[in-house]
C-alpha cells in the first residue's frame, strides 16, 4: 500500500507542475496585433525602435562578468629545449646491493670511463669481425698476385746422376743436368682474363671490409647509446623510489593524524617494494649493456665501461633541410655493398671469358740448356778405356736449344667447355639479379629509416609534452592527497604516469640518435667522424675520406 500511495502523490505533483506551467505560458501569450499583418514593413520597424529603447535588456553598471578561465600555456615549442634530459648524477646511496657484490658493476673489477670517439676508433682497430673481414681481404690481395704471376715463364730443372753397370767388367756413370724455361706467349686468354677477374674479387673484398666496418660502427653507435640510455633510466628508477619513500612518509604521517588509513600506507609500502625490484633489475640491465659494449670492443669482459655522458641528448646527424634525393644519391654513390656486388658481377663476367679459353690454341716458345758428362770404367784386360758398348759414349756433352710450339687441344670435342661457358652465363645473369636486388634494398633502406628518424625527431617534442603534464598531474595529486579529497590511488596513478612519460622521453632522444645513425649507415657515410662531429658539421654534402 506504501508504494500505491508514493507512485499516486508522485503523479498528483506532476500534473501540478504541468498544470502551472501550462497557466504561466497562458499569461506571456498576447494577443496577435493586427497591425502586424501589414506589408510595408513599418510595424517591424516600430518593434525593432521598442527593443532598442527597452531598458529591461541591458545589464546592470555594478554586474561583473567572469571571464572563462584561461588554457595553461603550451609546451614551448623549441626543439633545443627537449632535446636533452639532464638527470644529474647518480645516487649510489640509493642504488640496492646484490648480496657482497657492488651495485650497477656487479662481478665487474673495475669502472673504465670512456667516450663515444674512444669506442668507435676502438672497435676499428680490434673488432673481431672487422679483423676476420681484413684477413679475407689479405687473401684476395695474394691470390691476385698469383693470378699476375701466370705472365712470368715456366721454368723446369732436372739434376740427375745415373750409375749403369754393363756385364761383365764395363761401369758407366754420367751426371745430367737439364735447364728449361717455358714462355706461355698465348693462352686463349686464360691468364689475363683470370687476373682480370682476381683483380674484381679482391676489389670486391674489400668493399666487404668496408661494409663490415660499417656495420661495426652501427653497433658500437647503438651500444654505446643504449648504455647512457640505460644508465638514464637508472637514474628515473631511483628518482621513483625516492618519490616513493617521500609518499610513504606523507601516508604514514597522514594516518598518525587521523586522516589517511591503514590501506594507503600498505599501498605505499608495496609500491615501494615493487619500485625497488624494478631499480634492481634495471642495475643488471646496465651491466648487461656494458658487457655488450666491451665484447664488440673486444675488451676485457671483467671491466665495466662506462660512458662520459651524463644526460641523454640528441645529436644533430644530419641537416635538417636534408632531402631524400640527396640521400639516395649518396647511398647510391658510397654503399659499399653496391660496388661489391658490381665488382662481383664484372669477376663472373670474366670467368666466361677463362672458360672460353680452351677452345683455342695454346703457343708457348721453349729454351732447354742441357749438360751432361759420362765417365765409363772396364775392367777387362782386352778392352780399351773410355769405351763401352750399348751405346754408352764417354766425355762431355753441352747443348743448347730452342722451340717454338703451337698446339690446339680439344679435350672431349670442347663439349666440356661449351658446358663451362653456359654455366658461367647463367652465374653472370644471377650476379647481376643479385646487383639489382642490392640497389632496391638499399632504396628501401634508405627510404624507410628517412622516415624514421622524421618520426623519431618529431616523437621528442610530443614525450616533452607528456613530461610536463604529467608532472603537474603528479604536482596536483599530492596536493589532493595533503587536503583529504584525494585517495593515495590517484597519487600512485599520477607517479606512475610520470615514470613512464620520463622513460617515454629518454627513449625518444636515444631512439633518435639510433634513427640518424641507421640513416648514416643506410647512406654509407658512417663513419667515426661523423657519428662524433655531427652537432659541428651536419651532414649536408659528400664526404671526401671513403673507401674507393
Amino acid at each position: 500500500m506504501s508504494k500505491i500511495f508514493s507512485k499516486l502523490v508522485l503523479s498528483c505533483s506532476l500534473c501540478m507542475m504541468l498544470a502551472s506551467s501550462a497557466a504561466a505560458d497562458a499569461q506571456d501569450v498576447k494577443p496577435e496585433d493586427p497591425s502586424l499583418n501589414t506589408t510595408d514593413g513599418t510595424a517591424l520597424r516600430q518593434l525593432e525602435q521598442e527593443e532598442k529603447s527597452d531598458t529591461s535588456l541591458t545589464p546592470p553598471a555594478d554586474l561583473k562578468i567572469t571571464p572563462p578561465p584561461k588554457l595553461p600555456p603550451r609546451v614551448s615549442g623549441s626543439h633545443d629545449e627537449h632535446k636533452s634530459m639532464p638527470l644529474g648524477q647518480i645516487h649510489t646511496a640509493g642504488l640496492i646491493k646484490v648480496e657482497t657484490l657492488n651495485p650497477i658493476r656487479l662481478e665487474a673489477s673495475y669502472t673504465e670511463p670512456i667516450t663515444l670517439k674512444q669506442a668507435l676508433t676502438q672497435a676499428v682497430d680490434h673488432n673481431l669481425a672487422i679483423g676476420i673481414n681484413k684477413q679475407t681481404y689479405q687473401s684476395s690481395i695474394y691470390n691476385y698476385a698469383g693470378a699476375l704471376a701466370g705472365y712470368l715463364p715456366n721454368s723446369l730443372t732436372l739434376y740427375g746422376n745415373t750409375h749403369t753397370t754393363i756385364q761383365p767388367h764395363t761401369h758407366t756413370t754420367s751426371d745430367v743436368f737439364t735447364q728449361s724455361v717455358n714462355f706461355p706467349l698465348f693462352q686463349g686468354g686464360r691468364i689475363t682474363y683470370g687476373a682480370i677477374g682476381s683483380y674484381d674479387r679482391m676489389k670486391a673484398s674489400r668493399q666487404q671490409l668496408g661494409a663490415s666496418i660499417n656495420d661495426t660502427l652501427l653497433q658500437v653507435y647503438r651500444d654505446y647509446t643504449n648504455c647512457v640510455l640505460q644508465r638514464v633510466l637508472l637514474r628515473i628508477r631511483i628518482k621513483a623510489v625516492e618519490v616513493d619513500q617521500e609518499q610513504l612518509r606523507l601516508n604514514e604521517r597522514l594516518y598518525e593524524t587521523g586522516v589517511g588509513t591503514k590501506l594507503a600506507v600498505m599501498q605505499a609500502r608495496t609500491q615501494l617494494s615493487l619500485d625497488q625490484q624494478s631499480l634492481l633489475l634495471q642495475q643488471q640491465t646496465v651491466r648487461q649493456a656494458g658487457l655488450q659494449l666491451a665484447f664488440d670492443l673486444n675488451l676485457p669482459l671483467s671491466v665495466d665501461y662506462v660512458p662520459l655522458e651524463e644526460r641523454a641528448a640528441e645529436s644533430a646527424l644530419f641537416a635538417n633541410n636534408v632531402s631524400i634525393d640527396n640521400l639516395l644519391g649518396q647511398a647510391l654513390v658510397y654503399r659499399p655493398e653496391l660496388r661489391q656486388y658490381e665488382y662481383l658481377r664484372l669477376a663472373a663476367n670474366r670467368n666466361i671469358q677463362v672458360a672460353a679459353a680452351p677452345l683455342y690454341p695454346v703457343a708457348q716458345y721453349t729454351l732447354n740448356y742441357n749438360y751432361q758428362s759420362t765417365s765409363i770404367v772396364t775392367n777387362a784386360p782386352t778392352a780399351t778405356s773410355n769405351t763401352a758398348g750399348v751405346g754408352q759414349f764417354g766425355g762431355t756433352f753441352n747443348t743448347l736449344s730452342s722451340a717454338f710450339n703451337v698446339g690446339w687441344n680439344l679435350p672431349n670435342l670442347g663439349m666440356a667447355s661449351a658446358a663451362n661457358i653456359l654455366a658461367g652465363r647463367a652465374i653472370a645473369r644471377q650476379s647481376m639479379l643479385q646487383l639489382n636486388q642490392v640497389l632496391l634494398n638499399i632504396q628501401q633502406q634508405v627510404r624507410s629509416s628517412y622516415i624514421t628518424m622524421r618520426t623519431a625527431h618529431e616523437n621528442i617534442d610530443v614525450a616533452a609534452v607528456g613530461v610536463e603534464s604529467s608532472t603537474e598531474e603528479l604536482h596536483l595529486a599530492r596536493i589532493r592527497l595533503e587536503a583529504g579529497v584525494a585517495t593515495y590511488l590517484d597519487l600512485l596513478t599520477a607517479q606512475r604516469d610520470y615514470i613512464q612519460t620520463l622513460t617515454n622521453q629518454a627513449q625518444a632522444i636515444i631512439a633518435s640518435n639510433q634513427a640518424q645513425a641507421q640513416l648514416l649507415h643506410d647512406t654509407g657515410l658512417i663513419s667515426v667522424e661523423t657519428l662524433t662531429k655531427g652537432d659541428n658539421r651536419p651532414i649536408g654534402i659528400l664526404p671526401t675520406n671513403k673507401v674507393n
